[in-house]
């Protein structure tokens, strides 16, 4: 099964749309903001190794209602150098 998925191309809007849709139909529910197995990312100027390591505890857990979950990071570039070692080892390193 497929575990991650990166949306290129487009404009930053398109592959937002993209994203929230492909969540809608993966989690069954079109208000995914409040589901509690989907988590979106964003950062004013950064997104620091704090908001990955919290995002690697909630992805530990089990899913709570759906049988997946569902992380959109926005602006992946705007990741800092730790943070995206930090998410490289939880995509690389899944817990069981």
């Amino acid at each position: 099964m497929l575990h991650s998925l990166l949306v290129v191309g487009g404009n930053k809007e398109k592959r937002w749309q993209f994203a929230l849709k492909l969540a809608q139909e993966k989690l069954g529910e079109t208000q995914v903001f409040s589901h509690p197995d989907f988590f979106s990312i964003t950062g004013i100027n950064s997104i620091g190794i704090d908001q990955i390591r919290d995002l690697e505890k909630k992805l530990a857990l089990k899913p709570y209602k759906a049988k997946i979950k569902i992380v959109v990071i926005n602006e992946a570039e705007k990741l800092t150098l730790p943070a995206q070692n930090a998410l490289l080892k939880t995509l690389e390193e899944l817990p069981p």
